[in-house]
């Protein structure tokens, strides 16, 4: 619920936090500044100077995104998937900046290719083309060391697979964030 603590401390009054049926949470807010700042399509150039702020600023960018869009798979494999490629441009560009190599954008599911939902338990149809980029491999422990995820499970993941020996080095590096 990292999402809705920091939302919290931005707008100043505590979010609506509901789960859904398919065992994902929502988190409603309200700030005009934040709507008028998040607004579609999202303008990256005024962000900039918010996010690109300081490195704790970009790394906790980074993290959040990550937390939201990302994935770490068994092998330890990090990528993020999203729709908007001008985001992951974005993105990748923190990402060189911090030093940890990236490949992409790459294209991953084109508009209008089904996909079978397992949560949902149906079939729908992709609205939007979705892109996905990748953290080398050489790059993964600085991935972790500097940016990491506030999702436990995630970075418990990506730990295991960072110290495959030690199966209690994961804990400590979590429990320090």
């Amino acid at each position: 619920m990292e999402f809705a603590r920091c939302l919290e401390v931005v707008t100043g009054s505590k979010p609506y936090i509901r789960m859904q049926k398919d065992g994902l949470y929502v988190v409603e807010g309200y700030s005009r500044t934040l709507c008028e700042l998040l607004k579609k399509p999202l303008d990256i150039k005024k962000l900039r100077q918010y996010i690109e702020y300081s490195v704790e600023t970009m790394t906790a960018f980074l993290r959040a995104f990550f937390d939201s869009e990302g994935c770490v798979e068994k092998n330890g494999n990090i990528h993020v998937c999203n729709t908007e490629v001008r985001i992951l441009n974005y993105v990748k560009e923190l990402l060189l900046k911090l030093n940890i190599e990236v490949t992409g954008p790459h294209l991953i599911v084109k508009k209008g290719t089904p996909i079978y939902g397992k949560k949902i338990g149906k079939t729908y149809y992709a609205k939007k083309d979705a892109y996905y980029l990748y953290i080398r491999v050489s790059s993964r422990r600085r991935f972790a060391e500097l940016i990491g995820f506030t999702i436990r499970r995630k970075m418990e993941r990506l730990m295991k697979t960072l110290n495959p020996h030690n199966p209690f080095s994961h804990k400590a590096h979590i429990d320090n964030q």
